[in-house]
């Protein structure tokens, strides 16, 4: 059997013992308390700041590249890349730890969290080059032009495509039907203005498929970017060298882009009466939303 010692209990070792005691837990104390402090007064310090994200995107090959829709996806912030490559994208610090999109055409997606840009002080974002196959698709010879669209316009149907931030896209996006299961091979695409009160403007056009009436996955991965004088009436653009192939129901839209002379597109775009999808973003990587009862007068020319 063991046999423990202790020693004898006085009023002075009881008050050394008491005392030491005291201290050990003051100290102990003041150390949760100013970590406490700490913890409390850094939070507040990053929930009440405003992040400044910016920098240049690059391809691997060192190429600056213009117009990269750049945000958070689905949640209506984002911005685009000018014409140097440049962007500056700021946001509430509660975006923390969310992730950022860089997306381009003929390009793969770059998501990089926030909290590691930021840590990291990364200021050059690089996007890898896509390897598209090349589709083996026969047309008939001989074939004759058709449209597919809306070819009409009413006087009070129009919509003026508005953006607080002249950094950032304006996309209208409206639904194509097939009517046949015959291959079509885009030609050109019309879109109708009703009002212009600039000389030219710079457009990306896009094309998407058909996700339960809103766009949904691109369908073309080549970069259609066109900077266009613009005019009252019908605006078209030849898309014959592009080589677009189209099987079934398909969105095709126009973004709007903005430049260093062009802050923000003042143009209003004509439409007609009727339930086809008419979609609309204004900013990158945000969500697309339906516009109700009427439709864009767009349409394409298909061989």
């Amino acid at each position: 059997m063991k046999t423990y010692c202790y020693p004898e209990i006085t009023p002075v070792n009881a008050y050394i013992y008491y005392a030491y005691n005291e201290l050990w837990a003051s100290e102990k104390m003041k150390k949760l308390f100013a970590t406490i402090l700490f913890l409390t007064v850094t939070i507040n310090f990053i929930i009440g700041q405003v992040l400044t994200i910016n920098g240049k995107v690059k391809s691997e090959n060192g190429e600056l590249i213009s117009y990269v829709n750049i945000g958070i996806k689905l949640k209506n912030i984002g911005t685009v890349s000018n014409q140097v490559g440049m962007f500056t994208l700021t946001l509430d610090s509660s975006f923390f730890k969310d992730t950022i999109s860089f997306s381009c055409v003929g390009y793969h997606t770059l998501n990089l969290p926030i909290y590691q840009i930021v840590t990291n002080n990364v200021r050059e974002f690089i996007l890898y080059e896509k390897t598209v196959p090349l589709r083996n698709v026969v047309i008939i010879a001989n074939r004759e032009e058709s449209t597919l669209g809306t070819l009409t316009h009413f006087p009070g149907v129009s919509g003026c495509p508005e953006n607080s931030k002249d950094t950032d896209i304006l996309e209208i996006a409206q639904l194509i039907r097939i009517k046949d299961t015959i291959t079509k091979k885009i030609v050109s695409v019309h879109l109708f203005l009703t009002k212009v009160l600039i000389d030219t403007g710079v457009f990306r056009i896009n094309f998407y498929g058909n996700q339960n009436g809103k766009p949904g996955e691109r369908l073309v991965e080549s970069n259609i970017l066109r900077k266009i004088p613009l005019n009252k009436g019908w605006l078209s653009v030849n898309l014959e060298d592009d080589n677009i192939i189209m099987e079934d129901d398909f969105f095709v839209s126009f973004e709007f882009l903005p430049t260093q002379e062009i802050k923000s597109p003042s143009i209003c775009y004509g439409g007609a009466f009727g339930n086809d999808s008419l979609c609309e973003r204004n900013v990158s990587q945000g969500i697309w939303t339906k516009v109700q009862g009427v439709k864009l007068a767009t349409f394409v020319t298909i061989l």
